[in-house]
């Protein structure tokens, strides 16, 4: 069993009292069971007494341009409760081996949503006009045409 963690900083502005910028850090754990099929989390050095291993934490952040800098956690932020973080991820919880499944071959049609509602409300005015106290035909007429453009 290994565990590490992926560290995402994101960009959260300027703190107004000091000046300094401000991040957002995105911790995304990563618990490999090397086969074993389930691990606990109680099982997990890092994971399982998080709260802990944040407190002891240091941080830099190095950016291009500007070298490494110190970086201290806001003070005006709580950190994880260890009691609260045993209830939830305590006793049983823990880690499956994940079922790959090769996506890579997948076709993904994405549209526009801004003209996807632009449409749909198009449609809905069309309809209301055209048939204001009954359902239209879905075999021709304004239903149609949307079937005929958009795929049934």
């Amino acid at each position: 069993m290994s565990e590490s963690a992926l560290w995402t900083v994101l960009p959260a502005g300027i703190d107004r009292d000091t000046g300094l910028l401000r991040a957002t850090v995105l911790v995304s754990p990563r618990i490999s069971t090397e086969g074993a099929g389930f691990v606990k989390l109680a099982d997990c050095e890092a994971f399982s007494r998080w709260p802990q291993v944040l407190r002891g934490l240091e941080f830099a952040v190095e950016v291009d341009g500007a070298g490494k800098r110190e970086a201290k956690p806001d003070d005006r932020v709580t950190g994880a409760d260890p009691a609260d973080w045993e209830l939830v991820f305590g006793g049983d919880v823990g880690v499956v081996d994940p079922d790959f499944r090769d996506l890579s071959k997948l076709r993904i049609r994405t549209f526009p949503a801004d003209e996807v509602a632009n449409d749909l409300l198009g449609l809905y005015d069309q309809v209301a006009i055209g048939h204001p106290g009954s359902f239209p035909p879905v075999t021709t007429g304004p239903l149609a045409q949307s079937a005929q453009d958009n795929g049934r």
